[in-house]
């Protein structure tokens, strides 16, 4: 399974922003079903392999692409969910961007 996963989100880092919407999409819902559970002792991806997929998943969502799906901002937040407690000791732009997607869900969703 760890094999899987990190072949999983090294892959999501191989697409376009152009790809999200069709291969992107699938593969983040295919990692975040592959998450373990939050009380769970298994570990979902290394560290550095989490920094770098979260990266890309900014990039993806900064993108000039003006089609992003709008399932994809809710999929990237539930990716980061499982994302940030492997990520907390590991400062970096990636983090504003986190909390300016979950910002942008709650306003969405209220």
């Amino acid at each position: 399974m760890d094999r899987f996963q990190n072949e999983l989100a090294a892959d999501l880092a191989g697409f376009k922003a152009s790809a999200v919407n069709t291969k992107g999409l699938r593969y983040l819902r295919l990692l975040a079903a592959t998450a373990p559970p939050p009380d769970s002792t298994a570990i979902f991806l290394p560290q550095r392999r989490t920094v770098m997929l979260m990266q890309t998943l900014q990039e993806w969502m900064t993108s000039d692409e003006d089609d992003l799906s709008k399932e994809l901002d809710s999929r990237v937040a539930e990716t980061f969910l499982h994302l940030a407690p492997i990520a907390q000791n590991d400062l970096g732009s990636h983090w504003e961007f986190v909390f300016d997607l979950l910002e942008a869900n709650l306003e969405v969703s209220s």
